[in-house]
């Protein structure tokens, strides 16, 4: 499968079911320095 991200981007996708699993364990992840907020914020966004 492919899909095309929020930067216009075409990403594979071979494996939906562990794409979705790793997507919602990512999005927990976040810096503990302060100046990576913005970037962290960014990457929220998938």
């Amino acid at each position: 499968m492919k899909i095309t991200d929020t930067e216009g981007k075409i990403i594979t996708v071979e494996n939906l079911q562990l794409a979705l699993l790793q997507a919602d364990d990512y999005r927990h992840y976040r810096h503990t320095d302060p100046r990576f907020s913005d970037f962290d914020d960014r990457q929220q966004a998938y």
